[in-house]
């Protein structure tokens, strides 16, 4: 028998439906037996076209899942990093993004690490201004009208560095160096002096290990209210924070609602797969709500608590998160999974993911 005679004979690999993942084999071979070049799954009712099933080649070059580019490391981190620039655009995004792209755990992982990376930096650059504008504190200086006192900008280049690189860290180098000098660092030799500094530096937000620590108080940390203490003690007060790990709900739970709605889970019986892969690009929504946090002055509401009449002030970020979150998800369930009625679908995804982030808001704090 030739090798020819075998591969007819050989059975068709099976092709499952890219919502469901129900096996479409048979229809699609008798639906191309007859010339047709589309056809519909009897399963969930996706209309499919066969070339798109059969197709390896056709995922966008700049998606971070893409089977098309080779998975170097160096061009993963590209890739992801034009994955999250292309989120700024949901409704291009989604519509190129096809659900037969199969799951690439290392592209996510990359696209986390960069998004890890983004929330980094806009911390360092919070603390970059603060350290330009404010960072050797009140000097005086002249003016027109006589002699006074100005808040005057940071004039080494270390401290800049060392924040970009810790940007949890309150305390800047120059200071540091100055309290290590004070307790006889100046004394001792540079790299044991530069030893106490990053110690000093990494110990003050709690990085370092506490078996490590000299004593439980290091005498090298300034305890003064230094410029980027003063200026983040109110974002990163825990209430703050609270309040933005709840606005943050909105957006990452707004996909899951998907199962609580017979269009989708009944009817059309998405995969799994698809709605994590919606969460895991639904991160991107988080960066403009953690500029909107970050430039805030007072993190959206005061440390101490606020009055009943503030209500509002409390949940500007989830304000902010609703409209945002609505468009992406219409554009995910329009675009990616094609269901059926898609604004009322993103909709309500968005109001059930709403009502669950003022549950999450009512566990942390015994308010809505």
């Amino acid at each position: 028998m030739s090798r020819a005679s075998t591969n007819l004979d050989a059975p068709p690999k099976r092709l499952d439906c890219p919502r469901c993942g129900y096996d479409i084999t048979p229809q699609l071979v008798a639906s191309e037996s007859r010339g047709e070049a589309r056809g519909t799954c009897s399963e969930c009712g996706l209309d499919i076209a066969w070339s798109e099933v059969r197709a390896t080649g056709n995922d966008p070059r700049w998606f971070v899942e893409s089977r098309t580019v080779p998975g170097r490391p160096r061009r993963r981190f590209a890739r992801a990093a034009a994955t999250l620039a292309m989120c700024a655009r949901p409704f291009r995004f989604w519509s190129r993004v096809s659900m037969t792209v199969p799951t690439d755990r290392r592209g996510i992982a990359a696209f986390l690490v960069l998004f890890a990376l983004v929330a980094h930096l806009c911390l360092a650059a919070r603390n970059i201004h603060t350290l330009a504008t404010q960072g050797r504190g009140w000097a005086l200086v002249t003016t027109p009208t006589g002699p006074g006192w100005a808040q005057k900008g940071s004039a080494n280049p270390l401290d800049y560095i060392v924040t970009t690189l810790v940007p949890l860290s309150n305390v800047s180098f120059t200071e540091v160096s100055l309290r290590v000098d004070l307790n006889g660092g100046g004394s001792v030799g540079a790299l044991q002096r530069s030893a106490r500094i990053a110690v000093a530096i990494l110990e003050d937000p709690g990085f370092w290990p506490p078996a490590w620590f000299r004593s439980a108080e290091n005498p090298d940390i300034p305890l003064h209210q230094t410029p980027i203490r003063m200026s983040n003690q109110v974002i990163l007060d825990d209430r703050a924070l609270g309040r933005l790990a709840c606005a943050s709900v909105v957006p990452l739970s707004a996909p899951l609602a998907i199962m609580l709605l017979p269009i989708s889970m009944r009817r059309a019986r998405v995969r799994p797969r698809h709605l994590a892969r919606c969460v895991v690009y639904s991160a991107a929504i988080l960066i403009p709500l953690g500029a909107l946090f970050l430039l805030s002055q007072n993190g959206f509401g005061t440390a101490a608590g606020i009055r009943a009449s503030e209500m509002l002030e409390v949940h500007k970020l989830m304000l902010c998160a609703m409209p945002l979150t609505l468009v992406w998800n219409w554009a995910f369930v329009r675009d990616y999974l094609k269901l059926e009625h898609p604004i009322a679908v993103a909709t309500s995804n968005t109001v059930l993911a709403l009502l669950l982030s003022l549950l999450a808001t009512f566990l942390v704090f015994g308010w809505i």
